[in-house]
């Protein structure tokens, strides 16, 4: 609370004489029946900057109607239909309120502007007893997302892959027109980007997707020595690297997939296929194997043809089913006598 006030003499350019709070336990212990003991922390921050302090009584509104009226003012203008997303983009968006009308419509009652009259009070403020430090104003910390971006100025920054959940907290640092975000209070540079003047945009670093934990080299050895013909493997490897670069680790995992589920026959027949009709892909790959090993499954079942042995009357043993005369069904759809049926 210290910080925020202060944070206020710095926007307002200095500090008044006195400063009127309600109660609140972070201010004061006890009204000691007019002679107030105030916080340990807060009567500290009370003597070095000599500030006078009311505190508004219980139950007086009219001691503290005022800012009663601000509040009700900021609520039922700014943040009545306005849905929170971040403390900062609140301040923001609160920021561009208060200069386009907070402070720039005419008083209903006082029919003044509050910009101007604070223009002119602003002379009365006494400069603070220490010197505001504005080191660390381009400064900034923002949580990661779910989706391993951190927002700044309405858009989306990327950072890698897998720093959502290992690094909580990440440190913005303005450098020129550059964005650094760094890990939490850390030294490890997590991105570099430039920073964007537009709205809603995600600001993308393609090798932010890539999850570099596993190398593509060792992705391809470990790969090639699946094959019984690590040779040819090795070539059709190579080829995806070579013509798909963006997208090889992708493919690479593909194909490891899908070893993992076929029969080594199937894969083996599957890569001569793409090699000899230069399909170097991990989709057209899976597809081959899935053409063979179905041819695999069907091979056996032509080989041996099964024989069907018929069978007259019930399959039941022992039991004989009684067979009906056709010309006695036709005699009897005459209105003849059924004999079946004396």
């Amino acid at each position: 609370m210290i910080n925020a006030i202060r944070s206020c003499f710095e926007w307002m350019g200095g500090k008044p004489r006195e400063l009127v709070f309600d109660q609140d336990r972070l201010i004061a212990v006890d009204e000691n029946y007019g002679d107030i003991i105030y916080t340990k922390e807060f009567e500290v921050f009370r003597q070095n900057e000599k500030l006078d302090i009311y505190l508004c009584r219980k139950g007086d509104p009219p001691s503290k109607g005022r800012i009663e009226a601000v509040v009700k003012f900021f609520k039922y203008n700014f943040a009545r239909y306005r849905q929170y997303s971040e403390h900062w983009v609140w301040n923001e968006e609160f920021e561009k309120w208060l200069n386009r009308t907070g402070n720039a419509k005419k008083h209903s009652i006082t029919k003044k502007i509050p910009a101007e009259v604070f223009a002119i009070e602003q002379g009365y403020l006494t400069p603070v007893s220490y010197e505001i430090n504005n080191s660390d104003d381009n400064i900034l910390i923002r949580k990661i997302r779910k989706d391993n971006t951190v927002m700044y100025e309405g858009n989306r920054y990327t950072v890698p892959t897998g720093s959502f959940g290992v690094h909580d907290d990440a440190q913005l640092e303005i450098e020129g027109d550059e964005l650094l975000i760094y890990a939490g209070f850390c030294d490890i540079l997590l991105a570099r980007h430039k920073i964007s003047f537009e709205k809603g945009k995600l600001i993308q670093n393609n090798d932010h997707l890539r999850n570099k934990e596993i190398k593509i080299a060792e992705m391809k050895g470990s790969l090639k020595a699946k094959f019984s013909d690590p040779e040819a493997a090795g070539r059709f490897l190579d080829e995806i690297h070579k013509r798909k670069t963006r997208y090889v680790r992708d493919q690479f995992l593909l194909i490891e997939k899908t070893l993992c589920e076929y029969d080594p026959q199937a894969v083996e027949s599957a890569l001569q296929y793409c090699l000899i009709n230069e399909l170097y892909s991990a989709v057209d790959f899976k597809d081959a194997i899935t053409h063979f090993s179905q041819g695999m499954k069907k091979a056996p079942l032509s080989a041996e043809p099964v024989t069907i042995h018929k069978t007259s009357g019930t399959n039941i043993p022992g039991v004989e089913v009684a067979k009906r005369d056709l010309q006695e069904m036709i005699q009897s759809l005459k209105g003849e006598d059924d004999p079946w049926l004396n």
